[in-house]
């Protein structure tokens, strides 16, 4: 405890306004309709992993999503605003690319209206969409570090103590270790002859896991050992159970009941699937530790595998330019 009030005095400035009101009741609608459709505890982990709601998790489901590292599907971040934002661009095809961009931004800024401003991942990642969409319809190149840069200030200049919040501090290391870890793993991937998409999920991971594991162990204390696998599991996954979910949700609320039914039905099949992968790895013995040796160790093995892998982009790009 930092601070204590004596005797506060409350006042009311503003009530919420019709813009907020509606925002809120997308959400609810969304929420009954999934609550409708599906049974525990896929409602809940399809309401997570689409609205950031986590009101009706239990206590024992969100601490296997603790233990088995796949908690962050459930928090709304840069992860689901980049999936609306590709599953716009996926028409590229049948629209015109400027006219895609415009698109993009409102269904990016659509979906943070819904969730919620006061999500401080979400709001990072849109920010940074935004910055680089914007740059891309005035035809100019930008530097992802900049696009970064730009949306940090931006949420601390409204309120500086923004910085000190957890899932921020999280959603900004995430990024960081998606721009530079993943291309030398990639690398160390190809050489062992791992498929296309088990390299582009084991990278990202790899990753993601190297930059946000000192917050974790400062801030929880333990890491899970079985995240990487129930990753390669789960998140190819995860852009369509969204997508069925919103279409779920979109027939629903225009009341065509079958097809409500059905899209549901299918997406309870994929939803229940992740659960029990996150279940079966939370029940092994070695799922977590809170053990600091361990810890160390993994952040070094890690360190030393990305340099080694590195190592092997340069040599490559060297004899290249031998050539």
């Amino acid at each position: 405890i930092y601070y204590q009030l004596d005797s506060p005095k409350i006042s009311l400035f503003s009530r919420n306004s019709n813009l907020y009101s509606l925002g809120n009741q997308i959400k609810k609608t969304g929420e009954d309709s999934i609550n409708k459709n599906l049974n525990e505890p896929e409602a809940s982990l399809l309401s997570g992993v689409l609205l950031g709601n986590k009101n009706n998790f239990s206590e024992e489901f969100e601490t296997n999503l603790r233990n088995s590292g796949t908690s962050h599907i459930t928090s709304v971040s840069g992860f689901n605003v980049t999936i609306i934002y590709l599953m716009v661009l996926s028409f590229v095809g049948l629209l015109n690319r400027r006219h895609l961009f415009f698109i993009s931004i409102g269904a990016i800024l659509l979906f943070l209206f819904i969730i919620g401003p006061s999500n401080l991942p979400a709001m990072r990642a849109t920010l940074m969409i935004l910055f680089i969409i914007v740059a891309q319809i005035h035809g100019r190149r930008t530097s992802i570090w900049i696009a970064l840069f730009i949306s940090i200030l931006l949420i601390i200049l409204e309120y500086p103590l923004y910085l000190s919040n957890i899932s921020l501090q999280l959603s900004i290391a995430a990024t960081i270790g998606l721009f530079i870890f993943p291309d030398g793993f990639k690398k160390l991937c190809k050489k062992i002859k791992l498929p296309e998409q088990i390299t582009e999920i084991l990278s990202s991971s790899l990753g993601v896991m190297i930059a946000t594991l000192p917050i974790t162990i400062i801030f929880f204390g333990q890491i899970s050992l079985v995240s990487i696998f129930s990753n390669l599991l789960i998140l190819p996954l995860i852009p369509l159970a969204m997508f069925l979910g919103l279409t779920g949700i979109a027939f629903s609320i225009i009341n065509i009941s079958f097809l409500t039914q059905f899209i549901f039905f299918i997406n309870n099949i994929l939803l229940s699937f992740i659960v029990r992968v996150i279940n079966f790895f939370v029940f092994l013995n070695w799922a977590t530790t809170k053990d600091v040796n361990i810890m160390i160790f993994i952040i070094i093995t890690l360190l030393v595998i990305f340099i080694v892998s590195d190592f092997l982009i340069f040599k490559k790009k060297g004899k290249k330019n031998e050539a």
